[in-house]
């Protein structure tokens, strides 16, 4: 096991240290695991902006991203609620080729919804050619925390018909958006 592989491990581990990023720097040849091992530190700790320091910081010098790069910075941007950066982030998704991975897209659902921009969340689902249920889950979600229990509920209906198996987050969120419905009906 190499030395950066290790100490990618570590970035993890000691993530409630606090220490994570000292430990990047020790790092001899920083290889992009160990990029994305730190980002999704700093933004699971809730330091997003030195997530997207160290983005910026270290786009200039390189553009070898892909999308275990790019989804800790959507969420980043769904945690600030900034669309601006979501956007950039966005065009950086498709300049790398990462919109076709599920995961990505699912992030861009999120963070689009979250940042109060649903047409630009719904689009996002809409051109994804693989939905895990993960990714239903996303979009049920975004229709009821908009106030938009109809609309969830028929993303749902859709789900059932694509014979997409549902989870129990599923179920909470179609719960949630039945009890409003059912409150209004």
């Amino acid at each position: 096991m190499s030395q950066a592989t290790r100490l990618t491990r570590n970035l993890n581990l000691r993530a409630v240290a606090g220490d994570a990023h000292q430990l990047f720097d020790k790092i001899p040849q920083r290889d992009l695991s160990s990029l994305n091992a730190l980002l999704s530190t700093h933004v699971r700790r809730g330091d997003v902006e030195r997530a997207w320091s160290l983005f910026v910081e270290l786009h200039r010098s390189r553009s070898d991203f892909d999308a275990y790069t790019l989804t800790p910075l959507l969420k980043a941007c769904s945690a600030i609620c900034d669309p601006q950066r979501g956007r950039q982030v966005h065009c950086f998704v498709v300049k790398t080729g990462s919109e076709s991975e599920v995961v990505t897209k699912t992030a861009l659902v999120d963070m689009y919804s979250k940042c109060g921009q649903l047409g630009d969340s719904a689009m996002a689902f809409e051109e994804m050619g693989i939905k895990d249920v993960v990714a239903w889950n996303t979009m049920i979600s975004c229709y009821v925390r908009h106030g938009l229990s109809e609309r969830a509920l028929g993303v749902f209906a859709a789900m059932q018909r694509r014979r997409v198996e549902f989870s129990e987050v599923t179920l909470s969120s179609v719960l949630k958006a039945c009890g409003v419905v059912k409150g209004f009906g």
